[in-house]
């Protein structure tokens, strides 16, 4: 618990070195990179109070391969899981409201799973960063530039429940460019 610093209920800095983290339950969020450029973190369970990973948090933890989300989580910040380059898979709960800008940028993503319907994810909020001004509609997409660099250059695949789609080809019918047979 000493490589945890943890201030009512914010962890605002590891200073550990083990490849298997644990974060305490009681945590409520992650402040902005906490964790950052930790290279010896190769898997991560979050606890289930944490509602709340803040921008950079995780950014160059190169080795993370593994992370746990909990059920609760509702904002995951810009960039908090940039240049994570072992993430391959990550599966998000319901309780997502918020993805920032770049969360997940230059990680080897290529498979989301998300406990929910293809609509309830496009409801997600993504946050765009300060020179563009406001939230976009879309989780990944920006109405202006087509797309949001979210997971980099590739578009991974999305599993809610039982579908499986091309991230793309679900952004483009829940915006209406794509039509139901393709």
């Amino acid at each position: 618990m000493d490589d945890f610093d943890i201030n009512d209920g914010v962890l605002l800095k590891y200073s550990g070195h083990d490849r298997d983290v644990v974060v305490p339950e009681g945590t409520i969020a992650i402040g902005e990179g906490a964790f950052k450029d930790n290279d010896s973190i190769a898997s991560l369970v979050l606890p289930d109070s944490l509602k709340e990973i803040g921008s950079n948090a995780f950014a160059n933890c190169v080795n993370l391969a593994e992370v746990e989300f909990p059920s609760k989580l509702e904002t995951i910040g810009a960039r908090a899981f940039f240049r994570c380059e072992s993430l391959a898979k990550i599966r998000l709960g319901k309780s997502i409201k918020t993805i920032g800008f770049a969360a997940f940028g230059f990680t080897k993503i290529k498979d989301i799973f998300y406990n929910g319907t293809i609509e309830e994810f496009g409801a997600i909020k993504a946050t765009l960063p300060p020179e563009f001004g406001s939230s976009a509609s879309f989780p990944f997409s920006d109405s202006s530039s087509g797309s949001m660099d979210i997971f980099g250059n590739h578009s991974p695949k999305l599993r809610c429940k039982d579908v499986k789609d091309d991230l793309y080809r679900v952004l483009a019918k829940l915006q209406g460019l794509a039509g139901e047979g393709e």
